[in-house]
């Protein structure tokens, strides 16, 4: 669900079991009833999951760990609140959006000829980056092994470099250099893209 009243907007494992904020930023044990999840919340609940050993690296959930109490149907999905679950499924179409996302980064840098510890900054861009947690972005492995220090959430760049082109000339200028020198990188037809992908998939080896 959208980032509104009663979503879960983030998840923690707190070395026995999960702790979630549920909007507008109030435990779920406090009374607030969670409906359903949000993006950062949803990023943050597979990395809890990992942490605690309830998933492993290929997606599966598996009865270990001292979350192994909040599996639910037949082991094919994890309660996160009273009324809502994380199935199976949930996870498998977290790890496509999530494979298609760091398969695209990371035929990127090939095409440019760098590794991950080379970036100076990872920005993140748009209302989902604002808000979610650099260490579960890097812990499900949606971005790669930087450190999350260098990750910096900088809201609506679009919004911001339009206005910028508006009303500076020195940004105008500049925005239409970059545009001169951007080169564009066919992944589908790649043929590396299925082995980067299939491998982005997976969620990294701890």
């Amino acid at each position: 669900m959208r980032a509104g009243p009663g979503a879960i907007e983030a998840v923690r494992f707190d070395g026995s079991d999960l702790a979630v904020t549920v909007i507008p930023g109030r435990t779920a044990a406090a009374g607030t009833a969670a409906r359903g999840i949000c993006g950062s919340g949803l990023l943050d609940a597979v990395a809890a999951l990992l942490e605690a050993g309830l998933l492993d690296r290929t997606g599966r959930l598996r009865a270990e760990g001292p979350l192994a109490h909040r599996l639910a149907e037949g082991g094919q999905a994890v309660v996160l609140a009273s009324g809502v679950e994380l199935t199976q499924k949930d996870i498998r179409a977290f790890q496509l959006a999530k494979g298609a996302i760091r398969s695209g980064i990371e035929m990127l840098l090939r095409a440019a000829g760098i590794a991950a510890p080379d970036l100076d900054a990872v920005l993140l861009a748009g209302a989902f980056g604002n808000y979610l947690r650099r260490e579960s972005a890097v812990a499900t492995g949606l971005l790669p092994l930087v450190d999350p220090a260098r990750i910096h959430p900088i809201g609506n760049a679009a919004a911001a470099g339009a206005k910028l082109a508006l009303l500076s000339r020195t940004a105008r200028a500049r925005v239409e250099s970059l545009a001169r020198r951007a080169r564009f990188v066919e992944l589908a037809t790649h043929p590396d893209f299925e082995e980067v992908f299939l491998e982005a998939l997976n969620f990294p080896r701890r």
